[in-house]
């Protein structure tokens, strides 16, 4: 989680019409060994996990120099270790590899595995489907050559996956898009509506989370704002416009005083000293209190909630609640952008919405069903329309 692409010039990874024989050698070695790898992994491993890599085997591309469709992942994805520990993201990525490949092989495609999160193929493929990246020179240079280049990665919650032509979370084309620029490919406001009452109602009822939440009901104070803390060396991160402990220190000494408890949850993933030690001292101001509650029971009854870029910001949608940001997120368009103490105190005096209701239910309708999929039933159509769009766009 915490690598990202290089930050490297454009004329460095421009890619090249006639590749060097050694670069090619080089990289078929490298992707026969991780093509080794993935058959160990599914002969140890088992249940669904074997039944993905499997799959996977079976798609493998034979070798072409002018591939139509590449699918890529950086290299560490495809690790023997990653392979084999139980994890629902890494599940999904390979459902996509493989789905991608499969699809375009049935339509008569050649194809490509690469191992980078650099790309820089020989040629300019129609398609580049690209896992866990996000824009870059290299990207920029591929586009320019007439390659539609999308990107994918497990989004907000589970079985779901978000597609992106620039990343995902802050690096995505909506983290600077406002509600009303969304494209609602045709859908009624009734629609919308429906959407957003069935799809609160199923979150709320299943508590449904990215990661599982606790169904115990915490004693929680009458008026208090919810601020959901992320792991330190989370990628996204390097998108806040104010560090995480920064923000978790203003957010506090904001409603000091105030008629609000500042209620946190830390991430459950973090082990961070610095993040444990700055919650022990939060903890002892009156108007503190940490919690191990359900998101869901800490959003339903907060005035506002405060992150820096957290999935827990795009789950406040269906709550209704006022949203504050610390960093770029792929839900800008519904909520405030924090990026001083100035900023907090305006956008805060009083708590209020970034945006209507119209505007909320629009947006939740855009952000789950167009820049999101659901990998059970949407994954196959959505790679083939895409696969489709993209040989029509490499049309002369």
């Amino acid at each position: 989680m915490a690598d990202t692409a290089p930050r490297t010039s454009l004329a460095r990874h421009r890619p090249r019409r006639n590749c060097p024989r050694r670069l090619r050698t080089s990289g078929a070695a490298t992707l026969m060994g991780r093509w080794l790898t993935i058959a160990l992994a599914a002969k140890l491993a088992k249940g669904t996990r074997r039944t993905e890599l499997e799959a996977l085997l079976r798609a493998k591309p034979a070798p072409s120099d002018k591939p139509q469709v590449i699918v890529a992942t950086p290299r560490r994805f495809l690790s023997l270790r990653k392979l084999l520990k139980p994890n629902a993201a890494v599940d999904a990525m390979l459902r996509t590899l493989q789905t991608g490949l499969a699809l375009a092989t049935e339509k008569g495609l050649t194809t490509q595995l690469d191992l980078s999160d650099t790309p820089a193929p020989c040629h300019a493929p129609a398609l580049y489907l690209s896992h866990h990246t996000v824009e870059s020179p290299a990207f920029a240079a591929l586009r320019a050559r007439g390659t539609h280049v999308m990107h994918f990665k497990a989004a907000d919650l589970p079985g779901r996956t978000s597609l992106d032509p620039l990343g995902f979370a802050g690096w995505s084309s909506l983290a600077d898009k406002t509600a009303q620029e969304l494209d609602l490919e045709g859908a009624t406001q009734a629609e919308i509506d429906t959407y957003f009452d069935e799809a609160k109602a199923a979150a709320i009822s299943g508590n449904v989370s990215k990661y599982a939440q606790s169904d115990a009901q915490e004693a929680l104070p009458e008026r208090y704002v919810f601020l959901a803390l992320q792991t330190i060396g989370d990628m996204v991160q390097r998108n806040a416009y104010v560090p995480m402990l920064d923000m978790f220190a203003m957010v506090i000494e904001r409603f000091e005083g105030s008629p609000f408890t500042v209620v946190v949850k830390r991430h459950p993933k973090c082990r961070s000293r610095r993040v444990s030690a700055a919650l022990e001292t939060a903890s002892r101001q009156p108007h503190v209190q940490i919690s191990q509650g359900s998101i869901h029971q800490l959003l339903s009854g907060a005035s506002a909630v405060f992150t820096v870029n957290s999935g827990v910001g795009s789950e406040a949608i269906i709550h209704e609640k006022p949203l504050y940001c610390f960093g770029k997120a792929d839900y800008a368009p519904v909520a405030h952008q924090i990026r001083s103490r100035t900023d907090l105190a305006k956008a805060t005096d009083p708590l209020r919405d970034s945006c209507t209701e119209v505007e909320r239910k629009r947006f939740l309708f855009y952000y789950r069903n167009i820049y999101q999929f659901r990998q059970e039933d949407e994954l196959r159509p959505r790679l083939s329309a895409l696969i489709e769009k993209a040989l029509h766009q490499a049309q002369p």
